[in-house]
């Protein structure tokens, strides 16, 4: 006798909690929703997109075009910026590093939030028959974009660099030559050109204890250099080209060897990136350095207390106009 009604309290009991289930405003998290919940937080769905639309994750970390030639990469540095007591944030941008001649260390500097190189303007017709016309913007290193915090002729370590005229005037003064339209332009580029002798990229193995020693500065030079410019580039935060020219040879200022190689390097750059973006381009893509249109601000001007007059004869050289670092920054 108590057998029913023990399972009519049972069915009772069974449909309350159904009705409550029904009613209630908690909904139970479905797999896909479980599945969605567990992507990267830099993962973001398109408002207003249809139901098939497939989730884009963001990548957090920095990236940079390739730089593609026939160098060997030498490293990447990472400018990840990370405070005392902080989590590390993505870093600004980094630069790929690749050797030419076996004397010049070349580097393709691309920040995160802009392209990297802008891309030829919208065209509706295939650029078979026009190069691609690239302004120059070209700085020395040392004594012109920066100088020692200690004030000595050469730099004591890494660390050891300021902006010779403040972050915040550089910055202006290059964006504001970068933003500039020019209808004959397709493009304005940022470049680096440095002498940089003190930096040996292939250096001799020897079994003296003195030339052991000197590989080893030179390996720690040249890591200081790569780790001084990730950190210029990380506060001027622009794309730029960086070019040091290590040997006594061509690309040496004030030959012009390194200016070559920026139209050579700029070409295989263009190409990929047109290769990735599917751009409606037919043929070889030609750069044209326009030297009309470009300039090279350096400090070896030949003035009283300057070392030399490599960089006003690095202009004159390339056909360029040429300022000094007062000139083109003010003070």
């Amino acid at each position: 006798m108590n057998r029913p009604k023990a399972a009519g309290t049972s069915t009772t009991s069974q449909q309350a909690t159904l009705t409550k289930f029904l009613t209630s405003k908690t909904k139970p998290k479905s797999s896909l929703s479980s599945a969605n919940n567990n992507l990267d937080s830099s993962t973001t769905r398109k408002r207003g997109a249809p139901d098939d639309f497939e989730f884009v994750q963001t990548r957090t970390t920095a990236t940079t075009a390739e730089v593609h030639s026939g160098g060997e990469v030498v490293s990447e540095e990472d400018t990840t910026v990370q405070k005392a007591g902080s989590v590390a944030k993505p870093s600004a941008g980094l630069i790929k590093w690749t050797v030419h001649s076996e004397s010049v260390l070349f580097g393709s500097h691309s920040y995160t939030r802009q392209h990297s190189f802008r891309t030829i303007s919208n065209q509706s017709q295939p650029n078979n028959n026009k190069s691609h016309i690239v302004a120059v913007a070209g700085f020395d290193l040392d004594g012109t974009l920066i100088v020692t915090k200690t004030g000595y002729s050469f730099a004591r370590n890494e660390n050891d660099w300021k902006f010779k005229f403040g972050e915040a005037r550089t910055l202006t003064k290059i964006k504001s030559w970068l933003d500039e339209t020019t209808e004959c332009l397709n493009e304005r580029i940022l470049v680096i050109f440095s002498n940089q002798s003190g930096i040996a990229l292939s250096p001799k193995v020897s079994k003296s204890k003195k030339a052991r020693k000197d590989v080893d500065e030179t390996k720690t030079r040249l890591w200081q250099f790569k780790t001084k410019l990730a950190a210029i580039m990380r506060l001027l935060r622009l794309p730029c080209y960086v070019i040091a020219a290590t040997g006594k040879d061509e690309f040496r200022k004030p030959h012009v060897g390194m200016w070559r190689l920026v139209k050579e390097v700029h070409e295989r750059h263009l190409r990929h990136l047109h290769k990735n973006e599917s751009e409606f381009v037919e043929g070889p893509i030609d750069v044209d350095l326009d030297r009309d249109n470009s300039f090279f601000v350096g400090d070896a001007a030949g003035r009283k207390g300057d070392h030399s007059t490599g960089d006003k004869d690095f202009a004159k050289n390339l056909g360029i106009k040429f300022y000094t670092p007062e000139e083109f920054f003010g003070g």
